[in-house]
């Protein structure tokens, strides 16, 4: 089983297997870090946990475009945000640093 979470500090999903994601947060709870990763879903197969990903990202993006669309031109020239692609195969590692 795959888990999904998802960062809203770091802007990014993070998609690991049910034992490697509870060892995760369980060293990250030990070792009193904090963290804002939250469960956002369970798949059997890591496929179906990106194709989650990739369908939440897009219902995200569409949300966030109608609220600009609702928002002053100048507003929106003063919100404008630099949205960085996180490659999700990666988190595990950045997750692994510091927690041995």
């Amino acid at each position: 089983m795959f888990f999904v979470e998802y960062s809203k500090l770091q802007n990014c999903f993070h998609i690991d297997e049910m034992e490697a994601m509870i060892s995760i947060n369980r060293r990250a709870f030990l070792k009193d870090l904090p963290v804002d990763f939250i469960p956002i879903g369970v798949f059997e197969t890591f496929d179906d946990a990106f194709d989650f990903c990739s369908e939440m990202e897009l219902i995200r993006h569409k949300k966030i475009k109608a609220g600009r669309s609702r928002t002053s031109k100048k507003e929106n020239q003063t919100s404008h945000r630099v949205r960085h692609t996180v490659d999700i195969t990666e988190i595990p590692d950045i997750w692994d640093r510091g927690m041995d």
